[in-house]
């Protein structure tokens, strides 16, 4: 679960490496997995190339929440528990900024049909 506040880590290749939640976009107190958030930027890689969207420190991004520390179940019931919370960067159009994604990525975003984040990862579990 990601609540306000929550430090989270990016896990793509837009050059951005920690961000902070600012808002939750459902009217809740925490977000899970798939769900949508408001980020501001705190720490970006020092060599970075020009991106669609200007990335620089304490600007406001929107990401999508890939992993969580809380423990989730997959398709067919299994436990899954990773060891870091992060995020992929997607821009107004719910697209993800980076061509590449980095780590694994849970089946359960295929329910919450974000295909264009499963496009672009390396590892499914």
């Amino acid at each position: 679960m990601i609540f306000n506040q929550t430090i989270l880590k990016v896990s793509d290749n837009t050059g951005v490496k920690l961000t902070k939640c600012i808002k939750i976009y459902k009217n809740k107190n925490y977000a899970k997995l798939g769900e949508t958030v408001l980020l501001t930027i705190k720490k970006i890689k020092k060599t970075e190339k020009k991106k669609k969207i200007n990335l620089e420190k304490s600007n406001k991004v929107k990401g999508t929440i890939v992993r969580t520390k809380k423990i989730s179940k997959n398709i067919i019931n299994n436990d899954i528990l990773f060891y870091e919370n992060s995020i992929v960067c997607i821009d107004q159009k719910n697209e993800p900024i980076g061509n590449k994604i980095l780590g694994p990525i849970p089946c359960i975003l295929r329910k919450k049909k974000l295909f264009k984040i499963i496009l672009i990862s390396s590892i499914l579990i």
